[in-house]
């Protein structure tokens, strides 16, 4: 699956980090992938997610709780191609890591932050004003 590019993993309840860390490993050039309620991965597995794909246009973490600010900065930093971020129930992400991935991902046109209490709203309203649906 070098060459592979899309992929939806979404609903896959038993999707581990160690899956996601051979995937990592193997189909570096994956630029679309939905991991939406793959509710066992954590920040490890997608630190190693966004250093071996770097060219990562769309990720979809809804409702993956373990996921933190520490994945998400990693994510800004490595994949600055992101244009589709979808971390709705996220809610461990805060403010920190949201300015990082608009600092670095200037062409990111989505980012939807639904029931990530922790995000301030005055910082979603800046996100507005920059244009970002969210």
């Amino acid at each position: 699956c070098t060459q592979l590019q899309h992929l939806n993993l979404c609903l896959c309840d038993e999707i581990t980090d160690q899956s996601i860390t051979q995937l990592a490993q193997k189909c570096t050039q994956l630029q679309h992938l939905g991991l939406s309620e793959c509710k066992q991965i954590t920040d490890q597995s997608i630190i190693q997610l966004v250093q071996k794909c770097t060219q990562l246009q769309y990720l979809n973490l809804c409702f993956c709780f373990k996921i933190t600010d520490q994945s998400i900065i990693q994510l800004a930093q490595n994949c600055t191609q992101l244009q589709h971020l979808d971390l709705s129930y996220c809610d461990k992400i805060t403010d920190q890591s949201i300015v990082e991935v608009v600092k670095n991902c200037v062409q990111l046109e989505m980012l939807c932050l639904y029931k990530c209490e922790k995000v301030s709203n005055k910082l979603k309203d800046e996100l507005k004003s920059l244009g970002i649906k969210i």
